[in-house]
C-alpha cells in the first residue's frame, strides 16, 4: 500500500486526537492557566502602540483571535469536554508558536493552588467553576470586556479571590444569570 502526504497528515491528526482522548479536567485547566497570560501580554502590546503604527491593526486582530480561541476552549472546558479542550489548547499553542510544556513548568497548577483557598476565600476551584459558568452563560463576554476578562484569567491562577471579585462585578454589570453548580 502506498502512502502519500494526505495519509500521513490523517495519521498525525488521528494520533494527536487519540493522545488527548483521556485528558482530564485538571490537565485542561492547567493548560488554560499556562496559556492565559499570553492574551494579556498581547493586549498590553496592542495598548502600547500608537494608533497610527502599522503594526497595531494586525496585532489587534491576532489578540482578538487568540482571546476568542481561548474563550472557545474555555467553553469546552466548562462543558466538561476535556479532551476537546486539551486538543484546542494544544492547537492554540502550536498556532501561536508557544511551548506549552515549557509554559506549564512555570505556571501554577490545579494541584498547587488547591492547597490554598482553605481560608474561606474563593478557591481556585470556586473561581474556575465561576469562570466556566460565566462563559457558558455569556459566550461573548470576553469580547465585551476583553481587558477585564484577561485580568480575571491572569488572577485565576495567582489570586483566585481577586478573580472571583472581578467576576462578581461583571456578573452584576451584565446581569448574568448563573446556574448553580450541581
Amino acid at each position: 500500500m502506498k502512502f502519500n502526504t494526505k495519509h500521513l497528515m490523517g495519521a498525525l491528526l488521528l494520533t494527536a486526537t487519540l493522545a488527548q482522548a483521556d485528558c482530564t479536567q485538571e490537565e485542561a485547566t492547567n493548560m488554560m492557566m499556562a496559556l492565559s497570560p499570553m492574551g494579556q501580554e498581547l493586549l498590553n502590546e496592542v495598548s502600547a502602540l500608537e494608533t497610527s503604527d502599522p503594526k497595531k491593526a494586525p496585532l489587534a486582530i491576532k489578540t482578538q483571535n487568540y482571546n476568542t480561541e481561548m474563550s472557545q476552549a474555555g467553553i469546552m472546558l466548562g462543558d466538561a469536554k476535556y479532551s476537546e479542550a486539551c486538543t484546542a489548547y494544544n492547537t492554540i499553542a502550536s498556532k501561536y508558536d508557544l511551548d506549552l510544556k515549557e509554559l506549564m513548568k512555570t505556571s501554577p497548577t490545579v494541584a498547587s493552588l488547591s492547597q490554598s483557598g482553605s481560608d474561606g476565600k474563593c478557591s481556585l476551584t470556586d473561581a474556575s467553576t465561576k469562570l466556566m459558568g460565566m462563559i457558558s452563560a455569556d459566550p461573548q463576554l470576553s469580547n465585551k470586556e476583553p481587558k477585564a476578562f484577561m485580568d480575571i484569567q491572569m488572577n485565576l491562577a495567582s489570586n483566585p479571590a481577586k478573580a472571583c471579585d472581578d467576576m462578581d462585578q461583571l456578573i452584576a454589570k451584565y446581569s448574568i444569570e448563573m446556574e448553580e453548580p450541581s
